[in-house]
């Protein structure tokens, strides 16, 4: 049983098949410890290692969110008898507010971006002060 099935995730890749580890095909390679502070020990064998290959599991449909956009119809007709116009609307756009900053963003990357930025954290750090 896979690790993620025992935690109740849903598993979009399953195991396609298993490869044997060759060493030899990586110029100069040396198997080494990766923590810096176990330098007494042999670093781990790569006898019996091997690759795992994933395919992604097609009986699950994997939707993303980001490319959905919901159609809507617009029964009105033009009055010269033309062909019904259909309106296509696009996602809603959130709106996220940096109250701190007092900074708005359509953009999740970008508020994110801010989140994280040097500049927000000062402001932040500036009203903690006065309180």
């Amino acid at each position: 049983m896979l690790q993620s099935e025992g935690a109740g995730h849903n598993n979009i890749m399953c195991t396609d098949r298993t490869e044997p580890f060759d060493a030899s095909i990586y110029s100069g390679y040396e198997p080494q410890r990766t923590h810096p502070a176990s330098f007494r020990g042999e670093p781990p064998s790569t006898t019996g290692a091997c690759y795992f290959v994933f395919a992604l599991d097609t009986s699950i449909q994997v939707v993303d969110p980001r490319q959905q956009f919901p159609q809507t119809l617009n029964g009105a007709r033009h009055t010269s008898g033309e062909k019904a116009v259909e309106k296509i609307t696009a996602v809603p756009l959130t709106k996220m507010v940096c109250r701190t900053c007092c900074l708005t963003f359509w953009d999740v990357k970008k508020y994110n971006g801010h989140m994280n930025s040097a500049k927000h954290a000062k402001k932040v750090k500036a009203l903690k002060k006065k309180h």
